[in-house]
């Protein structure tokens, strides 16, 4: 589940009163690398109806969860799909750095660089 805390470009919270309540998890600050995770309760119509947990990523996938816990676990799921590859990715990138034109570009850029 969520771990309930403000770090830097991560936040987690939870708002709502009463039967109306929800959670969200922001990763990022803006730009390329954001995540934002929303679990919201869902109130039944009544006639007994049981309200149902929904989860969202980015605004969008939206899913119908039986129970709170179930939800977080989904948008946590979803957060490890997307950033492990990138995190991955990165790596090598930095790893290689010192090879690709691109970098060598930026790094002539720098005050006191040498040609």
């Amino acid at each position: 589940m969520f771990s309930y805390c403000s770090h830097g470009a991560q936040r987690v919270g939870r708002w709502g009163r009463g039967s109306c309540e929800g959670y969200n998890l922001d990763i990022g600050n803006s730009g390329f690398v954001r995540f934002e995770g929303e679990v919201v309760r869902n109130v039944g119509k009544g006639d007994g109806e049981p309200g149902a947990w929904r989860s969202s990523i980015n605004g969008t996938c939206s899913q119908a969860h039986p129970t709170c816990a179930e939800a977080m676990k989904r948008v946590e799921f979803e957060l490890a799909q997307a950033a492990e590859p990138f995190v991955s990715l990165y790596a090598g990138y930095k790893a290689h750095r010192h090879k690709n034109r691109f970098s060598q570009a930026v790094d002539a850029l720098k005050p006191g660089a040498t040609a």
